[in-house]
């Protein structure tokens, strides 16, 4: 491999402290390191191309938060002293955890609607007063009629 020796006399890029920068262009992220050759005026470059990585790293921060709510919720769960107490503080829990500005917890009633029985984020008065229909065409019915996890973006 030949080593190129380059002057750059206002340089723009600078490494960190430990010579490593992450560059991203686009959807493609790269890891750019520099190792400076002993004694001499300039240095081996080596890139590699880390998207992958990154995403890794990205759904690993996830999970952490989220095994970390888990955690949380059983120890909420071990000081409420009523449903309802445990029902208040994992909305707000889960609502934090998922970064949502609206989070409740749905009763399914014998007539087939939906009671919001627990929630963060809606106007006073709604939480424990205001019905969600039911059925097969509402997101809720869907849910319980599906009996499997729905993930509704």
């Amino acid at each position: 491999m030949e080593q190129l020796a380059y002057q750059n006399p206002n340089p723009v890029l600078r490494a960190g402290a430990d010579g490593k920068i992450i560059y991203s262009t686009g959807k493609k992220v790269y890891l750019v390191t520099f190792y400076p050759v002993p004694g001499e005026d300039y240095a081996n470059i080596y890139g590699f191309e880390i998207t992958g990585q990154k995403k890794l790293e990205q759904k690993l921060r996830i999970k952490e938060k989220q095994y970390d709510a888990l955690y949380t919720l059983g120890r909420i769960a071990l000081k409420c002293e009523s449903l309802q107490a445990f029902l208040d503080e994992s909305v707000k829990l889960i609502a934090k955890t998922l970064d949502l500005e609206f989070c409740k917890i749905l009763e399914l009633k014998p007539d087939g609607n939906f009671l919001v029985i627990a929630g963060t984020g809606w106007k006073p008065g709604y939480v424990g007063f205001a019905f969600v229909k039911g059925g097969k065409w509402s997101q809720a019915g869907y849910t319980i009629f599906s009996k499997v996890p729905v993930i509704v973006r």
